[in-house]
């Protein structure tokens, strides 16, 4: 089948490479980044809908983002299919004229994947119910990506004149490069802020420092999307400055970029949730949680309990069980007249003693 071929045909499955068209390694980039994205999606919901049943505002944000992530995904290969990667020279106007829609329209639904993506960041930190300091300011931030989404998503909208906007043909649209660059310095200060924010809300906690570090690393590892910011920035010089301009062909790495940078925006926010242990930081529990040491402290009492139970039985003294429709409390209450029991147990045959008490009070 040729290259004119499957260009005409909805289904064909492929796009070929080959040296007048580059479009297959954006149809690949592209496709791998959003499935790959989707799974870790879904991975961070399953956990925690596996945990608590409810959903908030983080993982709303979340979803949205995925969704409209997969959306622009969608528009990149139908772009990638009528012109994106293949000289401008070789396209005839409609076909340009349905490359110049798609990836207008992929801009705009970029932009709003972004946005959400910081959104979910700054709502799972809320949750966590930080300082009021750091709480305040994760609200600025909210309000300020909000307006910043709005700005960026109004300023490609009208970037060139009606009726046409999507038309990016030469003295009908602002200057679209420094547009572009303002887009991608604010971006990058604004997920600075998200790499940050972690830092002042987990030092203070009575972690161990290991532990703290890696709270850190979880919320930092959100510095790759600067990075992959600086890269799209790069990139941009080509696709704006090279001269004939040919920009369905140069679009090639910057849409490249762009995909790096909107899927890296979307799995970073998971992986904070991914971990188990960031439950500990929330000081107003929703839900009671009993810490593992306690856990295991209680399964050794009860383990010595059967021991000390099997004793007194054996010499003839009686013992109550208490079953589990009494509760924690019962157990709790179990479990000191049987260490009270063992004291009884070694003074009758004559074993050293030693003073002890049950003293529960602080581990429940």
């Amino acid at each position: 089948m040729s290259e004119s071929d499957l260009a005409s045909n909805p289904i064909a499955p492929l796009i070929p490479l080959s040296s007048v068209n580059h479009s297959p390694w954006v149809v690949v980039g592209t496709d791998v980044l959003i499935i790959i994205t989707l799974l870790v999606v879904t991975a961070r919901v399953v956990a925690r809908r596996r945990i608590v049943k409810t959903i908030n505002w983080a993982e709303v944000t979340i979803i949205v983002a995925t969704v409209i992530g997969l959306v622009q995904s969608i528009c990149v290969n139908f772009a990638c299919r009528n012109g994106l990667g293949r000289h401008r020279v070789n396209l005839e106007q409609p076909e340009f004229d349905r490359y110049s829609k798609y990836n207008y329209t992929g801009q705009i639904l970029m932009i709003a994947s972004l946005a959400f993506s910081k959104a979910s960041v700054a709502f799972l930190v809320t949750n966590i119910q930080p300082a009021g300091l750091i709480l305040r300011a994760c609200h600025v931030f909210l309000a300020t990506v909000l307006l910043w989404a709005l700005a960026f998503i109004l300023a490609i909208s009208f970037q060139c004149s009606l009726p046409r906007p999507w038309d990016f043909s030469l003295d009908r649209c602002v200057c679209q490069h420094a547009l572009h660059i303002a887009l991608g310095v604010s971006n990058i200060l604004t997920d600075l802020f998200l790499v940050v924010i972690p830092v002042p809300m987990v030092w203070p906690i009575q972690f161990s420092r290991a532990k703290r570090w890696l709270i850190i690393s979880l919320f930092a590892f959100r510095i790759t999307v600067p990075i992959s910011t600086v890269f799209v920035l790069v990139s941009l010089s080509p696709y704006f400055g090279s001269y004939p301009i040919d920009k369905t062909w140069n679009s090639v790495f910057p849409t490249i970029a762009n995909q790096i940078m909107m899927n890296l925006s979307i799995t970073t926010a998971c992986l904070p949730s991914l971990k188990r242990f960031l439950g500990e930081l929330q000081t107003g529990l929703t839900a009671l949680q009993i810490p593992q040491e306690v856990e295991l402290s209680y399964s050794d009492s009860k383990a010595f309990g059967s021991k000390i139970r099997s004793n007194l039985t054996r010499d003839g003294y009686s013992t109550t069980y208490i079953s589990g429709t009494e509760g924690s409390e019962s157990m709790k209450g179990l479990t000191c007249d049987v260490i009270k029991e063992a004291i009884e147990y070694k003074v009758v045959h004559g074993e050293p003693s030693t003073s002890g008490s049950c003293s529960y009070g602080k581990e429940w």
